[in-house]
This record gives structure tokens, C-alpha cells and sequence, in this order.
């Protein structure tokens, strides 16, 4: 696939991701089946922010599957339980760092020059070698987790310089 229509089936799929925010299919990353609560911006059992500081978190209902590809792929193809486990930490580590710093992302604009302008505030965040995109909603105060795949995968290839 060129460039050129990865980004117009990125472009296709964050307009989707907006019309799933706009009808209010979007899951509260909390109801993700992670094992522990997600808005726990924590060292140890240090807390760093109060509930407060927390923007809240949600996803399109594809974040799940998209998590599940991951996670399996890591287990059936590295066989290691503790690279998954270690994933899914960096990843929600992640997740509670844009809820409290939903500004901190670099605009998805800077990077692929030739996206549409209607996704000029998509942000992009690493979390080791995985990409997430997000927009933060600022009217609503709410961030929705659009994309989370491997900078290797096909939407990776677009974000390289």
C-alpha cells in the first residue's frame, strides 16, 4: 500500500473514530479488561496527581481489538508472559500519562504534512515501540484513544522519516 492511501485509510478510520465519540459508542478506558484500575497515575504507591488532575479517558470500540492483536501476537510469537505483562503496563502507563497531560502529544499535523486539516489536533504518544493516537476533546474535557499498533505495522511506516 503506498503512502499516499495509508494515510486516506488512516484519515477514513479517525473519521470513523470521531463518529463513534459523536454517537457515544466510545468505552471508558476503565471498562478495558486490564486487571487494575487505569486512572492511577502511580510510582509504586506513590500517587502523583489527584482524581482531579485526571482529564477522563475513552476509546473507540476498536482500541480492544486492536490491544488483543498485541498482546496475543507478543504471546504467541515471543512466548513470553512477562513481555506482554510488561507491555500492557508500559501501555496503560501511558494512557494515565495523557489523562493527566492530555496537551503533552505531538500533533499527528507535524509529522505526515499531507493529512487532511480536520485532523490537525490528533496527537501521537510512544509507548516503547507502539504509537498511540488520540485527540483531546478540550470543549468536553475528555481524550478519546483512537490507534495503538506497532511502529513496524502499516501506520507506523507513514509516521518514519
Amino acid at each position: 500500500m503506498t503512502r499516499e492511501a495509508l494515510i486516506k485509510k488512516l484519515e477514513s478510520e479517525l473519521r470513523q473514530a470521531h463518529q463513534d465519540y459523536l454517537d457515544g459508542k466510545c468505552i471508558p478506558i476503565e471498562e478495558l479488561d486490564w486487571g487494575l484500575p487505569l486512572h492511577i497515575a502511580e510510582r509504586g504507591d506513590e500517587y502523583r496527581a489527584s482524581p482531579e488532575a485526571w482529564t477522563p479517558v475513552k476509546s473507540t470500540p476498536d482500541i480492544t481489538l486492536q490491544l488483543e492483536s498485541i498482546y496475543t501476537y507478543i504471546a504467541n510469537n515471543l512466548v513470553n508472559e512477562l513481555a506482554s505483562y510488561n507491555l500492557r503496563h508500559v501501555i496503560k502507563s501511558k494512557f494515565s500519562s495523557i489523562s493527566i497531560f492530555p496537551n503533552s502529544g505531538t500533533f499527528i499535523s507535524l509529522i505526515l504534512d499531507n493529512i487532511s486539516e480536520e485532523f490537525s489536533d490528533i496527537r501521537r504518544r510512544l509507548a516503547k515501540n507502539y504509537i498511540i493516537l488520540y485527540r483531546y476533546y478540550v470543549e468536553d474535557n475528555i481524550v478519546v484513544i483512537t490507534h495503538v499498533f506497532h511502529q513496524m505495522q502499516d501506520y507506523g511506516k507513514i509516521f518514519r522519516n
